[in-house]
């Protein structure tokens, strides 16, 4: 099994083509290249809305046993409901995603910024339904929930109980970076700028880190993190790390820094394979 799970917020991107995918690839093939290249996905699709069973079998078809999918719940059941009276369509959405099986990464629930501690009590009666047949991980946006704040240490109790696992947003470098553009001064004002929680609190932490769009410039941050993710994998851990960018054409680079920073600390990690875009181009070049 992979020591630890690293991908993109999205699997196919058309600007990809002819840098991570080949050229001439089909739209309908960019989830099997993809997966040849990394082993997960953070699947925001989930979050705007519930797949096809179609579709689903369509995905299960395209990656190999080792490929995790981190779907994330439905924003009806998260920011509409606010997980009030969900049961019914929480039980429609785990159905719905059963069929891919092990290749189901720890199901994300995204709070909104809103629901405060004062909310407690919520949340532990959501999380307490849940049926033990997926993994599950909470990322939080109140500032209620981190630091050394009392709702923060209830917070990290509840999810040790249940075997839940932590996600955690670091835009800390984004907030950091010159407003170089429009894309950076609304991803800015998009993503929050965030504590970083001081513990995991399961097997499967996941880290969703959003980048300064000079790609290199995200190499101290990224070495802290594969410093973190070294420990954690050390310790019987398997993280999550997600990269995103205010334009995420460069999100697999970012990826792929990453991941050499870790090989650095951890060498029996595999190096990722060639990109097939690159490989594509220099066999049009040996052409000439």
């Amino acid at each position: 099994m992979p020591k630890y799970y690293a991908g993109c917020p999205v699997w196919g991107r058309k600007d990809w083509v002819g840098m991570l995918f080949r050229r001439g690839i089909r739209t309908g093939d960019y989830l099997h290249e993809y997966a040849g290249i990394f082993n997960a996905v953070e699947g925001n699709t989930t979050f705007y809305g519930v797949p096809s069973s179609e579709t689903i079998n369509r995905w299960r078809d395209a990656v190999g046993p080792d490929f995790r999918f981190c779907f994330k719940f439905p924003r009806l059941i998260s920011h509409d409901q606010r997980l009030n009276d969900v049961d019914r369509q929480v039980g429609e959405f785990l159905e719905t995603i059963a069929p891919l099986g092990q290749l189901v990464g720890p199901v994300m629930l995204q709070l909104p910024p809103s629901l405060s501690g004062n909310q407690m009590d919520l949340l532990s009666t959501f999380l307490a339904k849940l049926p033990g047949d997926f993994r599950y991980a909470v990322e939080c946006r109140h500032l209620d929930y981190f630091e050394d704040r009392p709702h923060a240490v209830t917070l990290t109790e509840l999810l040790i109980e249940f075997g839940i696992d932590r996600v955690i947003l670091d835009a800390r470098t984004l907030h950091a970076a010159p407003e170089t553009g429009e894309e950076v001064r609304l991803a800015k004002q998009k993503k929050p700028n965030l504590p970083i929680p001081a513990k995991r609190t399961g097997r499967y932490p996941i880290i969703r880190y959003i980048g300064d769009p000079e790609v290199d410039s995200n190499r101290e941050s990224l070495g802290a993190w594969a410093q973190c993710f070294s420990q954690w994998i050390r310790e019987g851990a398997t993280p999550f790390f997600f990269a995103h960018m205010p334009n995420d054409h460069y999100a697999p680079n970012l990826v792929r820094l990453f991941h050499d920073l870790l090989r650095h600390l951890e060498p029996d990690i595999e190096a990722l394979p060639d990109w097939p875009g690159h490989v594509n181009e220099s066999e049009q070049l040996s052409l000439f």
